[in-house]
């Protein structure tokens, strides 16, 4: 779990850089060229779940099983996303493997179950708002003086 919180820093920077964000988030600071404003986001997104633990002396189970299933729904996700963008002829064999693995591990996180659905459905809600973010913050070009 730390490498993900270290590792959305770098996610949230490529983000911005690529104008996947919403332009008021992906704004890049002039002196250090980092979206401060995605990461003061992030960062209080962090600060949020760390209070809510401290606030409602939750175990830190939960907070795991949370991290885990955060981690199995994405895998879940991509490998969907794999099966339809990438060549079944080429890769057929490989997606078919790891797809299996994928379902080894969401089996053996049975525990985890409605961590995962919930962001499943988190992650489904934010793609059904994804058009309403799109026309109120139109993607940019990176970079940003590129014809």
């Amino acid at each position: 779990m730390i490498s993900w919180a270290r590792g959305a820093s770098r996610l949230v920077i490529s983000l911005a850089r690529d104008g996947v964000l919403p332009r008021p988030l992906a704004t890049l600071d002039a002196h250090s060229r980092t979206p401060r404003r995605a990461l003061a986001a992030l960062g209080l997104l962090e600060g949020v779940g760390l209070a809510s633990y401290a606030l409602t002396g939750s175990h830190l189970d939960v907070f795991l099983r949370l991290g885990s299933a955060n981690f199995v729904a994405t895998y879940v996700i991509i490998f969907l996303a794999a099966w339809r963008l990438l060549d079944l002829r080429r890769f057929g064999a490989l997606l078919v493997i790891a797809s299996a693995g994928i379902v080894v591990l969401s089996v053996a996180s049975s525990q985890s179950l409605g961590y995962i659905l919930a962001s499943v459905g988190l992650y489904g809600a934010l793609l059904l708002l994804r058009p309403w973010f799109a026309r109120r913050w139109p993607p940019r070009r990176w970079p940003p003086h590129a014809p």
